[in-house]
């Protein structure tokens, strides 16, 4: 693989031979290590992890992650931190003097194939490939295609903005799918259907009787999964077992045993017992079904960002497109998008603030949508 890449073969090229030579690829070499792949191609991501890995040279290097703690928000510094793992410069890297194992490749030639790498352009500094327009996509990380499922991403051609899905042979033999090897779509064909959609979908009686369908939805799915796994009566005997071993170690104590002991040991009991009483407050509350004010005030917040959208600057607008849900499957034969407004409880019900509410993914608008090329 080396030998090919530093004497001009593509990334994807190295992949699509190494597929039709019958070589397993990573994942499924080793299924232990890669239970959520299913595939059994090999994936240019793939074929770059390897050409970027220095220990093929038969030395061991250090350094080359790091873990950096971030807030999680910072206009909510309460809410902590959290690890990010980030890729060191490969200047900051330590690399062993003596080979650690026997080396597949020289040093020289892992030194090459990253020379080839940095001049082809394929990463920036950041490891992603570089942005080649400055211009926001609307839709970015929104359009699924239709015909194998994954999201499409952003591609600038002839100074418009489209959404591609690529798909190799191998690929489309071995998901058993017709699929083109670009399938492009523009994204000035998209924004006039998508806000008439929204407009349509999310102002007045639609948009009521649509929330209170799913407001229903919700709370009966609450309501089934509430102590679904028996926590309760598993935190009602936790308590009362905590409560009997107190009642033992003040009668040793009483008996003559041990004070600093036994007070260690109730210390530990009544600790137990207070943490499990807490959780079973938080438990036992039942779940609420949404007042007709608060789906009112719902109603209101997507009437008025429906009213943003309409002057917004291309980058809040692709935020706000986010941040209601807005989801889309491309079907390229009758040429329509199916668009589909998803809420979640942690995104659009945080609005008007409602306790117990599980993380349920409803659609609370869909409509397939004609496209012009």
């Amino acid at each position: 693989m080396f030998a090919e890449y530093v004497t001009g073969r593509g990334m994807t090229s190295i992949a699509r031979g190494l597929t039709q030579d019958g070589i397993v690829c990573p994942s499924a070499y080793d299924r232990a290590r890669n239970p959520h792949r299913h595939t059994r191609v090999w994936e240019t991501t793939a074929v770059r992890a390897i050409l970027q890995n220095p220990r093929y040279t038969g030395r061991q290097v250090w350094n080359r992650v790091r873990t950096d703690e971030v807030l999680i928000n910072v206009e909510d510094i309460a809410l902590g931190h959290e690890n990010r793992h980030r890729w060191n410069d490969p200047s900051e890297w330590v690399w062993s003097k003596a080979e650690s194992h026997e080396p597949l490749i020289t040093t020289e030639t892992y030194e090459r194939a990253q020379q080839t790498i940095k001049k082809r352009g394929t990463r920036g500094e950041s490891g992603k490939a570089p942005r080649h327009t400055s211009h926001p996509y609307l839709f970015r990380g929104l359009i699924c295609c239709g015909l194998c499922g994954r999201k499409m991403v952003g591609n600038p051609n002839h100074g418009r903005l489209y959404y591609r899905c690529t798909a190799s042979r191998d690929f489309a033999r071995q998901h058993k799918i017709s699929h083109p090897p670009a399938l492009y779509l523009r994204e000035d064909t998209l924004t006039d259907p998508i806000d008439r959609f929204l407009r349509d979908e999310l102002t007045g009686r639609t948009l009521a009787d649509n929330l209170r369908q799913v407001a229903d939805a919700e709370y009966r799915a609450a309501l089934a999964a509430h102590d679904a796994t028996g926590e309760i009566e598993k935190l009602r005997q936790t308590i009362a077992d905590t409560e009997v071993k107190i009642d033992r170690y003040r009668a040793t104590l009483d008996a003559g045993g041990d004070p600093a002991l036994i007070a260690s040991w109730i210390s530990e009991a009544t600790a137990i017992k207070k943490t499990a009483q807490a959780r079973l407050g938080l438990t036992e509350a039942q779940p609420q079904r949404m007042t007709g004010d608060q789906l009112d005030s719902i109603a209101e917040a997507f009437k008025d960002l429906l009213g943003l959208l309409r002057g917004a600057d291309p980058r809040d607008k692709a935020e706000l497109y986010s941040r209601i849900g807005l989801r889309m499957t491309y079907r390229p034969g009758p040429e329509t998008v199916i668009a589909e407004v998803v809420t979640s409880a942690t995104r659009v019900f945080d609005w008007c603030p409602r306790p117990n509410t599980r993380d349920i993914h409803t659609a609370i608008a869909v409509r397939e949508l004609p496209i012009s090329a």
